[in-house]
């Protein structure tokens, strides 16, 4: 299981085998081609939650091309760089189907190149949290569900990140369970927490 699985099979749908035409319409969450989570604050977003809306063209080019993905689909991916809401719709219905899809394999690397931002910030969350406790529990050590939830929590901007921490620190699963049922940050994400609940279930 790699690290971060959990956000990696809650940010779209997958199937191994590409097939044509492209199958926009009749696979929902379908993460491999271009998409758009249908709110005014995300951009194009491809494979498991790369948004393009808060990014460079340089960096999109370059994330994209590091991933394996094919040149001429690279070019046209960045040119949706800051492109959000509306305007990153319409450039999904225009180069979309230009686009075509990524494959399983480049969506993998994709997402384990884009989500180390958000490891590296979970775990400086967690060492500054850490020193500031009596803990000897290590990053490390930590139970790699609990893990796995609280990078999904910084990944999806989780305001109380910090107060997380400290409840991730006791690595006990009863504490971190009671812990996503009353703190109202968490909460807010309904859908998303009764997952967290359910993939720490049986820890």
């Amino acid at each position: 299981m790699r690290e971060a699985q959990f956000t990696f099979d809650n940010e779209g749908v997958d199937y191994i085998t590409a097939t044509e035409p492209f199958r926009q319409q009749r696979y929902p969450w379908f993460s491999r081609i271009l998409h758009w989570p249908n709110s005014a604050e995300s951009g194009v977003t491809l494979g498991r939650g790369y948004d393009m809306g808060g990014r460079s063209s340089g960096e999109i080019f370059a994330t994209l091309r590091h991933a394996g993905v094919e040149e001429y689909k690279t070019i046209l991916a960045s040119k949706s760089a800051f492109l959000k809401g509306r305007n990153a719709a319409y450039f999904i219905k225009v180069y979309g189907p230009l686009f075509g899809e990524i494959t399983h394999q480049q969506q993998i690397r994709l997402f384990e190149i884009a989500i180390q931002i958000y490891i590296a910030r979970a775990k400086r969350i967690f060492n500054k949290r850490k020193a500031k406790s009596e803990s000897t529990i290590s990053w490390e050590t930590v139970r790699p569900k609990l893990r796995d939830i609280y990078i999904d929590s910084i990944y999806q901007g989780c305001t109380s990140a910090d107060e997380f921490c400290r409840v991730i620190l006791l690595n006990d699963v009863e504490a971190v369970r009671t812990y996503l049922k009353t703190d109202g940050a968490q909460m807010s994400s309904y859908g998303r927490n009764l997952k967290r609940l359910k993939y720490i279930d049986g820890l």
